[in-house]
């Protein structure tokens, strides 16, 4: 049995049998038998024309990246002042075969508080704007097949960002953007309900995990459009309507 392909047995009476063959796709296509190309043509199988092969040949091809966050832990820094530290883990991801990707950059980007590396200080001294981006150009420079990019982060929250929220239906939104030198950008977009952060009993400098239920994943790995421009967007919440 050739490699990537499986068969399903299903079974109609004592007598008689379905197989069903599973074929994955191939990355090496087109593909020829007895010196020509086919093609399925409905549910017919026909000897394929010079202009699809040709086609087939010239389509372009990119690095399929995929891209996410994975939320860690939440810390109380001071009961009185309110300040939170949210830890998450960048992973990014190459799930082509055949092409690899160099450059990799991801962005991080919040509505509230601010994205900051693991060594940085909190609460900074000096003060941002409420939306805050951390852009990040990976030392990697090729990423292979299968290999991934992990980088922890953390998001700081002061009591004032946590008010103007709950103004706006306690969603933060968080955003990553990533892409490389020959695949697309793409984002994944999150909304954490801050409403957790000031319900719950907790201890300064102790970290808790953040119930998933307090997580939605709106949006996974899509590619951004022409219009599509996080530094313009005006009002972050309408996103997460």
């Amino acid at each position: 049995m050739p490699e990537n392909v499986k068969v399903h047995e299903i079974s109609r009476d004592s007598n008689s049998y379905i197989y069903l063959f599973e074929i994955h796709k191939s990355e090496y296509s087109p593909h020829q038998l007895d010196n020509r190309y086919y093609m399925r043509l409905d549910s017919e199988t026909r000897i394929a024309p010079h202009y699809f092969i040709e086609a087939l040949f010239k389509k372009i091809k990119y690095p399929e990246l995929s891209g996410i966050l994975k939320f860690l832990s939440i810390t109380f820094l001071d009961r009185e002042y309110q300040y939170i530290l949210i830890v998450l883990k960048v992973i990014i991801k190459n799930n082509s075969p055949l092409q690899n990707e160099e450059y990799p950059t991801f962005t991080i980007s919040c509505n509230a508080g601010k994205p900051l590396e693991m060594y940085e200080d909190w609460p900074p001294i000096d003060r941002f704007n409420p939306a805050s981006i951390r852009s990040q150009d990976n030392p990697m420079k090729i990423l292979y097949y299968g290999k991934k990019i992990e980088e922890t982060y953390k998001i700081g929250l002061r009591t004032i960002d946590l008010n103007r929220l709950n103004d706006k239906s306690n969603k933060l939104n968080i955003f990553l953007r990533f892409g490389g030198r020959y695949s697309p950008l793409k984002f994944s977009f999150y909304v954490v309900d801050t409403s957790f952060f000031t319900s719950m009993q907790y201890c300064e400098l102790q970290s808790y995990p953040i119930p998933t239920e307090f997580i939605q994943s709106q949006e996974n790995n899509l590619i951004a459009d022409s219009d599509f421009d996080l530094d313009l967007i005006s009002d972050w919440n309408t996103l997460s309507s």
